[in-house]
């Protein structure tokens, strides 16, 4: 699986970004902030030093060398060590000789000290510990004096109660962050949860228009799109109604007319084609009302619906039994979701020769299922026969009854449920007609 480490969500991207952006500059300011307080707290060390170094020779200039050894003994400090070194001794290749003219601040400060021309060896080093800064000085009898200093670290590190500090401000800004970008994002999630909402219901309430400027353009774009969709889809309702309605007379003077024909079969195919007709225009106004049915949901006993629907089946000719139902209840429209399931059965009776209802369930879905031993589909044409008034010819024409909006009227009120129909062919023949819900609608047994 290929490790996906930039976030598709908009509000992980923010947060990724403000969260980086924040640390990666708190983290370079600590450590200029750190490498500059190391070197002050470095040379104000090196300068208390220096100093105290100065001020010791002029006490060790003045006493005998048994005197010498008694200061050595008070002068000795935490972290700092003192010795006397003979005529003889040399300082290390380490060490640099110093005068005052020497470039850097601490030979600078030491010189500045001691007498003009006094003769000084200054040499440091550091590791993951300490400083250590190595001193030695010419004595006026000759001799000579070391001073070892050691710094350690943790005298020049940050204090606890800074870091503390530090570690609470960076709390407290990506806690602010978080909830800034959720304040952010949450009105696009809302908006995105309104256009799914939408594709299942047209017959919304309408969005909140309030938040930043360019979030209340948006909402107010949808809130827009979502009336002139309700108001088309109504106009179109309100045409086909009227076409219904005006069209029922001439088809009935029509229906009159044909009684006067002679040809027995003439008159017959022209009583057919009107009833196919009638039926037509019936079908699409039940078209256009499952895309938009106000019906309120109720809970439904799923069983007792499936038997009905098996004796209406049954009354009609067709052979359908319930073979299985493990599902008690459902949330849906009652009569939305009973004429789903009767387009469903009367495919799969009039084109399969039987129907066999199962209702099933797993996780995330409950499936109710209505199998045909009949020749099945193309997998071409599967998604096909869900477009209105399309039809499969030679097996399913208008002669065998159907308008071509059996399965669309079904899909629209699948949609309207939060769900779908989905048709497979099964392998040993025959043809699946499942109508999907989400599990959170349903009770099981």
């Amino acid at each position: 699986m290929k490790l996906r480490l930039w976030p598709r969500a908009l509000f992980a991207r923010l947060v990724l970004v403000l969260i980086g952006t924040l640390l990666g500059t708190i983290l370079f300011s600590l450590y200029l902030l750190s490498h500059e307080r190391f070197e002050l707290m470095k040379q104000v060390n090196g300068f208390t030093f220096m100093r105290e170094i100065a001020d010791s020779v002029q006490l060790l200039d003045q006493l005998s060398p048994n005197q010498r050894q008694h200061l050595l003994l008070v002068l000795e400090r935490p972290y700092r060590s003192i010795a006397l070194r003979t005529g003889s001794y040399i300082p290390t290749s380490s060490h640099t000789e110093a005068t005052g003219m020497h470039p850097s601040t601490l030979n600078a400060t030491l010189a500045n000290q001691l007498d003009a021309g006094r003769r000084f060896w200054i040499h440091t080093e550091s590791d993951l510990y300490e400083v250590l800064l190595d001193v030695t000085v010419a004595l006026n009898d000759g001799g000579y004096v070391s001073f070892s200093h050691r710094i350690p670290l943790e005298l020049v590190g940050w204090p606890r109660r800074v870091l503390s500090m530090l570690g609470i401000l960076v709390l407290s800004v990506v806690v602010f962050s978080l909830l800034a970008v959720h304040s952010l994002t949450r009105p696009l999630t809302t908006l995105s949860r309104a256009a799914t909402r939408l594709g299942r219901d047209l017959n919304q309430p309408p969005l909140p228009e309030r938040g930043a400027l360019e979030v209340v353009h948006a909402t107010h774009a949808f809130n827009r799109m979502q009336h002139e969709l309700q108001k088309s889809i109504r106009e179109r309702t309100r045409i086909l109604a009227a076409i219904s309605h005006d069209l029922k007379t001439p088809i009935t003077r029509l229906r009159l007319r044909s009684e006067s024909i002679a040809d027995p079969e003439l008159r017959q195919r022209t009583q057919h084609d009107l009833e196919e007709i009638e039926s037509m225009i019936l079908a699409t106004i039940d078209f256009m009302h499952s895309a938009q049915d106000n019906e309120t949901p109720r809970l439904i006993h799923l069983p007792a619906l499936l038997d009905t629907l098996c004796a209406e089946a049954e009354e009609l000719g067709h052979s359908v039994s319930l073979e299985q139902c493990e599902v008690a209840q459902i949330l849906a429209r009652p009569l939305a979701i009973k004429r789903c399931l009767g387009n469903l059965i009367d495919n799969a009776a009039r084109y399969g020769g039987q129907a066999r209802l199962f209702a099933t369930h797993n996780a995330e879905e409950i499936h109710i299922t209505v199998s045909d031993d009949g020749p099945g589909l193309p997998e071409s044409e599967l998604q096909n026969v869900f477009e209105p008034f399309y039809r499969l010819e030679p097996s399913r024409n208008r002669r065998t009854g159907g308008s071509g909006l059996g399965l669309g009227i079904a899909r629209n009120i699948a949609c309207d449920h939060g769900g779908e129909v989905r048709l497979h062919n099964r392998p040993g023949g025959g043809l699946d007609a499942c109508l999907c819900l989400p599990a959170v609608a349903a009770l099981l047994q």
